[in-house]
């Protein structure tokens, strides 16, 4: 799944997403979210409305045997899945998890509607908005807290290759930091970034190397440091 936290705050770490990693987050949050309603049997969005799981419209079957070829999508057993997927794993262990996730889709969605929204155009993520936020009224039941009760989530998974891992003294991977230098490396061949005017008339912000795009935002502070 492509979710990078960047930002202790949802709604920062919204802002700081390039528009093609914003569209893939919320995407890959839908999908998470609803992975757990399935894991409980509760069913889903795309179940309320008509869908079977084999063909829920909230798990991309092109996508899931890309990433994973060994297993056909349509035939699966989704714990084969979910256990190919550390956020959903993660999503699943308490409400608070859940929560956190939530609150992180429904920031990135406010995120996309700032940038892209026109009156009376349906877009792109209209199918995940409306998942998440089915969601967001149908919490699942899970336990407040899982063990021990030192917190109100668990450790939010580190789904990046070692080497970009930030190491503080004491061995303390610090994880926002890790995944900004995961971040850092995708835009690595960015060296000639500058502000331009699309044909719309929205400003954005563009590299010209790794066309990472920032529309109606500047690219984040931090990734040149």
């Amino acid at each position: 799944m492509t979710i990078y936290i960047l930002d202790n705050y949802p709604v920062k770490c919204a802002q700081y997403l390039d528009d093609k990693s914003l569209y893939k987050m919320i995407r890959d949050i839908a999908q998470a979210l609803c992975n757990v309603h399935h894991m409980l049997d509760d069913g889903c969005y795309c179940c309320d409305h008509g869908n079977p799981y084999e063909d829920c419209t909230c798990m991309e079957p092109a996508y899931f045997e890309r990433q994973n070829p060994n297993i056909n999508f349509l035939t699966s057993k989704l714990n084969k899945y979910f256990e190919w997927d550390p956020w959903s794993q993660w999503t699943f262990e308490c409400k608070a998890n859940y929560k956190y996730l939530l609150e992180l889709g429904i920031s990135l969605c406010d995120e996309h509607t700032y940038r892209f929204y026109i009156p009376n155009k349906i877009h792109t993520i209209t199918k995940y908005e409306n998942i998440i936020s089915w969601c967001k009224n149908n919490y699942p039941d899970l336990p407040l807290l899982k063990e021990p009760y030192d917190g109100s989530r668990t450790q939010l998974p580190l789904v990046i290759p070692k080497k970009y891992l930030k190491i503080y003294p004491f061995e303390q991977v610090h994880i926002i930091e890790s995944y900004r230098n995961y971040y850092k490396y995708k835009y690595e061949k960015s060296f000639c970034g500058h502000r331009s005017i699309s044909m719309t008339g929205i400003p954005y912000f563009s590299d010209g190397k790794s066309n990472f795009k920032w529309t109606r935002r500047q690219k984040p502070e931090w990734i040149n440091l």
